[in-house]
């Protein structure tokens, strides 16, 4: 009875310790991972502000395909960033990595951008197979869109440091269960000795041993039963 008692006093303690702890891993590294994405959002977000907003103050004149023929690298040279323009119905018109492709680009940034003056995406493309985030602006011309400017970063590092500090996070939350554990079997034990000791003195009595006295000497319902068994 008293390893019954025990085996589930531990059980339950294991049980909503684990539960807690993986919610809250879960929870941060969902945080840690918005929080990275987010900051890569920021700098891409005002990278292409500024490209958008330099076309607008000294190029706006003149057409897009006219600043690709000239070579005008206005767009990407203050951006490590894969930089592309398009026209608005998706068309491809200059890679700063050299991509082809003759297919209208249909990616959700580049449609939430035409919608929404912004759009951003994660995801993968075809002709890399690392992870990537999106970003486009439309390029205005006296506040009317003509194009689309793309920038394309990779993930893989962002998600690298991510994965290392979520290895850490695992790695605390399991040291974490483990002290618990100790712990919840002291706590088990104290709840089920005095129990067991009041239950072996009742159970003396009980066969006429009336002079056995129990050592339970805690403030609390089994202390008080084990009182009135001594009287």
């Amino acid at each position: 009875m008293k390893k019954s008692i025990k085996n589930r006093l531990v059980g339950n303690f294991m049980l909503i310790i684990l539960i807690t702890v993986v919610i809250l891993e879960i929870m941060l590294i969902k945080g840690i991972k918005e929080y990275y994405y987010n900051n890569v959002e920021t700098i891409m977000t005002n990278q292409i502000e500024f490209s958008t907003d330099f076309y607008s103050r000294y190029f706006s004149s003149s057409s897009l395909e006219n600043i690709i023929l000239d070579d005008i690298d206005v767009f990407w040279q203050h951006s490590d960033a894969q930089v592309q323009i398009l026209t608005l119905d998706g068309k491809l018109l200059m890679d700063s990595l050299g991509v082809r492709n003759d297919e209208n680009l249909l990616y959700p940034d580049i449609e939430s951008a035409k919608e929404n003056g912004k759009g951003t995406w994660t995801g993968h493309v075809p002709y890399d197979e690392e992870p990537i985030m999106a970003v486009s602006m439309p390029l205005k011309y006296q506040g009317t869109p003509i194009g689309i400017i793309r920038f394309v970063s990779s993930l893989e590092q962002t998600n690298h440091i991510i994965a290392q500090i979520s290895k850490f996070l695992i790695l605390m939350g399991i040291f974490v269960v483990l002290f618990s554990g100790v712990v919840s079997l002291f706590l088990a034990y104290s709840i089920v000795r005095p129990l067991a000791e009041v239950t072996s003195a009742a159970e003396k009595m009980a066969d006429g041993q009336f002079k056995t006295r129990s050592r339970v000497t805690l403030n609390d319902e089994i202390g008080r039963l084990s009182n009135t068994l001594n009287y």
